[in-house]
């Protein structure tokens, strides 16, 4: 179905979701709704590790793959994008050992 157009397929392993194509929801009139379905995309995803943070104090790349159902590519560069934007500050070294804080603003 995918091949043919008929849906999309978005994230990785245990977060793959499968979703009308733009195409058809288009062709249903519905294209708002398409938008509204994509729901938690690039765009959401700096608020939703945000506020993981705020609840849960720290996140992790791992942490990000599982929320957002994403490659660890695509945390990488969300999580370094909060970090240049003074949001986030990267603890621990390496990739393995990292974990990301809220930056504490004076």
């Amino acid at each position: 179905m995918v091949r043919k157009g008929l849906l999309e397929r978005s994230g990785i392993r245990k977060g793959q979701v499968f979703r009308l194509s733009s195409t058809i929801y288009r062709e249903l009139g519905e294209s708002v709704a398409y938008i509204r379905e994509r729901g938690i995309d690039a765009l959401r995803y700096e608020e939703l590790i945000l506020s993981y943070v705020r609840q849960f104090g720290s996140i992790t790349n791992r942490q990000v793959r599982e929320l957002m159902g994403v490659d660890k590519f695509v945390a990488s560069r969300t999580l370094r994008r909060l970090v240049d934007a003074g949001k986030l500050r990267r603890v621990g070294s390496g990739d393995k050992n990292a974990a990301y804080v809220l930056e504490e603003r004076e």
